[in-house]
């Protein structure tokens, strides 16, 4: 037998004591919890690294909607303020549906991965919004056509295992808002065509009492031309002293229709400046109704959605594809091999004293 063979003797029988035997089932059950512990903080790592970087809001998963509320707000169009609030008219079945989209990547290659979304995103004509990529984990937030999003899920779909991959699908009725604008609309519309037509008004207005100012100086004007004629054939002292006097009427008459068509045009420069003021306002107003209209229209034809990619252990992969927990297969195989060592006497009979 050479110096490096081992005899081995089926018979033999080793002696223990009790208290050592006990002490070392205590370090293994340590060891093993310890073990289970750092298995568990690998997978949470990328927590602690996030908040050192100051980075908390981009490491949330999609679900974590109230700590992104303040920029999914900020984000927002300004139609979301009209009318966003109000309950929908239940005799109205129309229906705008904005979809929202949200997955969840495991990877051994977290950057890796977000460069291929990011790649997807861009295959679909969709705009990334907001990208974070670490060794741990990263997001990204984009916007893709209605019209592209199947294919783009396809896509999505077929970047890693479906165990490795989640996602969640929203709609919501955006009626409400629709509403709102409409009324903004019609609101503004009516409030135009209100104006116009008090600008008509005014229009006709003041050139009826124009023509009536202008037709009375005329006859005035008219009257005062026949008194200066008598006043340059008369001879009698009398009548001159009577067409002198009719004159000094006429003349007071025709000033004082003057200064009435002065003050006419001074309030209607007036009132048509208001009203052209306003009506321009109001022009302004279904212009910005009518934008925010085609805003809703862009925003319910495209879908917003973000994508979550976390780090993932290799421990981690082993419980996610093994259909039993990796310790129960592992501690089946220690039983097993214990038994076929045992039985082969590699393993010699433990007595405790």
């Amino acid at each position: 037998m050479s110096e490096n063979e081992v005899a081995v003797n089926p018979g033999k029988i080793i002696r223990i004591k009790r208290w050592k035997f006990i002490t070392s089932i205590i370090a293994i059950v340590v060891v093993l919890a310890l073990w289970g512990i750092f298995c568990f903080l690998q997978t949470q790592v990328f927590y602690s690294s996030g908040a050192r970087a100051g980075n908390v809001s981009n490491l949330l998963p999609p679900s974590a909607g109230s700590a992104e509320s303040g920029v999914v707000n900020k984000m927002m169009p300004d139609y979301y303020n009209y009318g966003g609030n109000q309950q929908p008219s239940v005799t109205d079945t129309r229906e705008f549906q904005k979809v929202s989209y949200s997955a969840s990547i495991k990877s051994r290659a977290v950057k890796d991965t977000i460069t291929n979304v990011n790649n997807i995103i861009k295959g679909a004509d969709g705009r990334v919004d907001s990208l974070y990529s670490s060794e741990e984990s990263g997001r990204i937030t984009f916007i893709v056509a209605k019209s592209k999003f199947d294919a783009f899920r396809d896509q999505m779909e077929k970047l890693t295992h479906e165990k490795l991959y989640s996602e969640t699908i929203s709609s919501t009725n955006l009626l409400g808002q629709k509403q709102g604008i409409e009324q903004w609309q019609n609101q503004a519309t009516t409030s135009l065509a209100d104006l116009n037509k008090q600008k008509a008004s005014l229009i006709v207005a003041h050139a009826k009492t124009v023509n009536q100012i202008n037709g009375e100086l005329q006859n005035i004007q008219s009257a005062l031309v026949t008194v200066q004629a008598k006043l340059e054939t008369a001879t009698s002292s009398t009548v001159i002293a009577t067409l002198k006097n009719e004159e000094s009427f006429l003349a007071s008459q025709a000033e004082t229709q003057r200064e009435k068509l002065s003050l006419e045009n001074d309030n209607y420069s007036v009132q048509a400046k208001t009203l052209d003021n306003l009506i321009a306002g109001e022009n302004n107003n279904l212009a910005n109704a009518n934008k925010q209209d085609t805003l809703f229209g862009d925003n319910i034809e495209t879908v917003s959605g973000s994508v979550y990619v976390s780090w993932v252990s290799m421990w981690e992969l082993v419980k996610i594809y093994s259909p039993i927990h990796p310790t129960i297969i592992i501690i089946i195989l220690i039983i097993i091999g214990w038994i076929i060592l045992k039985r082969k006497g590699y393993i010699p009979k433990v007595v405790l004293e």
